[in-house]
């Protein structure tokens, strides 16, 4: 996906990344492995580990619980969608280069689309139907 490029199928890209590092971060596995883990590798590892039997729509399905509950405490905690944002400099053209900054209208539009692909609101706010969907109890 070209670097500068933003549309619907980069957010969708995203969100799976993020999941896929979630993911990382529930099974405590480095972030920067010498060899890329598959997904049926990680759902073979918790079975060893565990004996639950696994894969990876449960996996994903974990780490989507994982980020909503994340979200529903820093919401508790005071973080809005406005903290929902890059560094100035990304805005800026790159030094030395011509390449230009990042679109604040696109960034903006892809924010509000992660959103949506997360169950959550224009403000960022888990919608009550996501939070019941994901078994997340108040």
């Amino acid at each position: 996906v070209p670097m500068y490029e933003m549309n619907s199928y980069k957010v969708a890209l995203f969100k799976i990344e993020h999941q896929r590092q979630a993911l990382f971060d529930c099974l405590l596995l480095c972030h920067f492995p010498a060899v890329a883990l598959e997904y049926q590798t990680m759902a073979e590892m918790v079975k060893a580990v565990t004996g639950w039997n696994t894969g990876l729509a449960e996996l994903m399905r974990i780490t989507e619980r994982m980020l909503t509950m994340a979200r529903l405490f820093n919401v508790r905690e005071g973080f809005t969608a406005e903290d929902d944002r890059l560094p100035e400099r990304f805005f800026q053209p790159r030094k030395g280069g011509s390449e230009p900054g990042l679109d604040r209208e696109k960034m903006e539009k892809a924010k509000q689309y992660y959103y949506l692909l997360m169950g959550w609101d224009q403000n960022g706010i888990p919608l009550p139907e996501k939070v019941e969907e994901l078994c997340i109890e108040a």
